[in-house]
């Protein structure tokens, strides 16, 4: 019996009450939604379930600028608490700042706290640019210090791999029915003559040149024991033997129960040269809810399945 066999049960049981939790939330956050709904003469522009949270890149690598202008809405943020919170922050372009047309402010509840800085704004545009076309509002993990020494001092800055690569090109997949292989290493994907057109497709409807991500689903091979990866549905590539052994067992385990698991995938390069990388986390760092999420019956987890708001 592997090692994630023996961490079902545990892993199950810490789900479930969990999954219980936040359905009781998620049922109170709908219907305080459609109260307000109700008394609106038309819907929010943004919802719970038009926002794009940046992958993290696991630390707070942009720096904000211009804070000072902004302390009275940090210390609001903050609830004029001292010291450092961890709070999500909104990035918006800011096309009718009359200093910078391609200003992008940094927001947090709606309030403005600061701006990239004006030299990394570029690697942002492609993403809020269709983010805006989509009415997707895009967000990142932050970091807010404030101090009252000095007459108040506040600084922030946010969490975020790569822009270019932080909204997949395709659909996610129905968590009904499929789950998600937690981001981790990367790994790379093989793929032939036969399968660069695919390769060609994700690159040709990426948002910004050269890269983009993409959902791949992993299949248990008919032959051989190397994954192989699809992109909606057509081939695109298989991993390493050593990548394939290593996910292997929870592949198998979730196709039993009725689940596919994807991966997210990097797409870079262009059609003459191109390169893919899945993005997997270790199956021995999985947590017992990651592990869970994986391999849990299609039946079970449409049970707790967030509902949609109408």
């Amino acid at each position: 019996m592997g090692w994630i066999s023996k961490s079902i049960h545990t892993a199950k049981s810490a789900a479930t009450a969990a999954m219980r939790d936040q359905a009781e939330q998620v049922r109170d956050a709908v219907t305080s939604t459609k109260t307000h709904r109700s008394k609106a003469t038309s819907p929010p522009a943004v919802t719970t379930s038009s926002v794009l949270v940046c992958p993290s890149s696991g630390r707070m690598d942009w720096d904000v600028v211009g804070e000072s202008h902004y302390l009275s809405n940090i210390v609001r943020a903050v609830r004029g608490k001292e010291g450092e919170r961890f709070m999500r922050v909104g990035l918006e372009r800011e096309p009718k700042n009359k200093y910078d047309s391609n200003a992008i402010k940094v927001t947090i509840k709606g309030m403005t706290v600061g701006y990239i800085p004006s030299e990394l704004t570029a690697e942002f545009h492609p993403l809020l640019l269709a983010a805006e076309r989509a009415k997707i509002r895009v967000e990142a993990d932050g970091r807010v210090w404030y101090s009252r020494r000095d007459g108040g001092i506040g600084s922030v800055s946010f969490s975020a791999s790569d822009p270019g690569l932080a909204w997949p090109i395709n659909p996610s997949p129905n968590p009904s029915a499929t789950a998600v292989w937690p981001r981790g290493t990367r790994l790379k994907v093989s793929f032939g003559d036969d399968e660069q057109a695919t390769v060609h497709e994700c690159l040709d409807r990426a948002y910004q040149e050269g890269k983009c991500a993409a959902y791949l689903r992993l299949e248990l091979p008919e032959t051989g024991s190397r994954i192989r990866t699809t992109f909606d549905g057509r081939p695109l590539g298989s991993l390493s033997a050593a990548a394939s052994a290593d996910v292997a067992e929870a592949l198998k385990m979730a196709n039993s129960v009725g689940r596919s698991i994807y991966v997210v995938a990097e797409i870079v390069g262009n059609r003459l040269s191109s390169k893919v990388n899945a993005l997997i986390k270790p199956a021995n760092e999985l947590s017992n809810a990651e592990v869970n999420a994986l391999i849990a019956p299609v039946e079970e987890a449409a049970v707790w399945a967030p509902p949609t708001v109408d």
